[in-house]
């Protein structure tokens, strides 16, 4: 069996998969900062048999520019991986203690690293490169890598399994992401050098105008500025009661899934909610324009996926555009990692 695990921002996932693929169990379990070591316990404690297990696939978010494929985790790739946590604070480090404890809770079992920007590993440079002096981008590999890379992938597979069309995937959950394939070709992704950078998303603040980072530097210092950034900006900081896509949609007065609509519309979810549907169609006319149109809009991720308002929303306006189709995908990455090292 081939177990997966998927750590998020306040959750992670586990999932056994039988040798043809099939799902055999799900677990999400919740989590409060770098504590993982509980959860990863628990899920262990409720394994039925343990020895099945030949072989785990751990989603890493960073993988900078060494890293295109699944790899077997060595010393030398976890000390890259906490090298790289410099970009990704958040998440690489919390890879980092995921790895050291499943050494120790399955030392005789490979492990292997799915890196969410492997997809984007051969973004031309006119897409990757920043305009800031080429020695120093050289020196400490400062490039657009993306992200949500897993995710990107496994949906385009279902979306454009042959590379026929123009496809533009828009990733949307607690972090957002879109991306521009040109017939199979990664041509241009909305996160950066880190997943800050790109689309609004629930507390990250997604695109800033350098000068105003540099500003809040200023008033605040590094620290508070990057807290701020990453953590208080976003739908959280437009809307401050939650930085909940679904809950600021009901409160705007839009109807989400079965819930009653509440016949109030509050000022503040209205003006978050467009805000965050505008950026959207930016990047779907600024890469439909870099492809030179689009066929195919697909939505995923879970606010992506499960919110037909917002999809409707956010393509509102641009039926110009010519698109043949938008579709909805449901996100699996677990299942994605997993076909990624079953052959292995």
């Amino acid at each position: 069996m081939i177990l997966v695990i998927n750590p998020g921002s306040s959750s992670i996932k586990f999932k056994l998969f039988n040798s043809d693929l099939s799902e055999a169990s799900a677990t999400d379990i919740d989590f409060v900062g770098r504590k993982v070591k509980v959860p990863l316990q628990k899920f262990i404690k409720n394994l039925d048999d343990p020895s099945k297990i030949s072989k785990i696939g751990l989603r890493v978010v960073h993988g900078g520019d060494k890293y295109s494929k699944p790899t077997l985790i060595t010393n030398e790739v976890l000390s890259d991986i906490k090298k790289y946590s410099v970009f990704a604070p958040l998440h690489n480090s919390l890879s980092c203690n995921i790895i050291r404890l499943l050494q120790k809770y399955f030392p005789k079992i490979d492990i292997f690293a799915v890196f969410d920007t492997a997809f984007f590993f051969n973004l031309p440079e006119e897409s990757s490169l920043y305009a800031i002096p080429r020695k120093i981008s050289e020196k400490n590999q400062i490039r657009k890598y993306g992200f949500h890379g897993i995710s990107h992938q496994y949906t385009l597979e279902q979306v454009d399994p042959d590379n026929r069309f123009k496809v533009i995937i828009v990733h949307l959950g607690s972090g957002c992401s879109m991306a521009a394939i040109d017939h199979g070709n990664v041509t241009q992704t909305s996160m950066g050098l880190t997943p800050v950078s790109g689309l609004i998303m629930q507390n990250r603040s997604g695109d800033l105008d350098p000068g105003l980072v540099l500003y809040l530097v200023k008033i605040f210092g590094y620290k508070k500025a990057k807290e701020i950034i990453e953590n208080g900006s976003g739908m959280l900081g437009l809307y401050e009661k939650t930085g909940s896509i679904r809950q600021i949609l009901l409160d705007a007065g839009i109807k989400v899934s079965d819930q009653t609509d509440t016949g109030s519309k509050n000022k503040d979810a209205t003006l978050a909610i467009n805000m965050f549907v505008n950026r959207i169609k930016e990047y779907i006319g600024s890469y439909s324009a870099l492809m030179g149109g689009v066929d195919i809009i697909a939505f995923t991720g879970k606010v992506g996926y499960l919110s037909e308002p917002l999809r409707r929303m956010s393509i509102s306006d641009l039926i110009f555009l010519g698109f043949k189709k938008v579709v909805a995908v449901e996100p699996n990455e677990e299942l994605a990692i997993a076909k990624e090292i079953v052959n292995i």
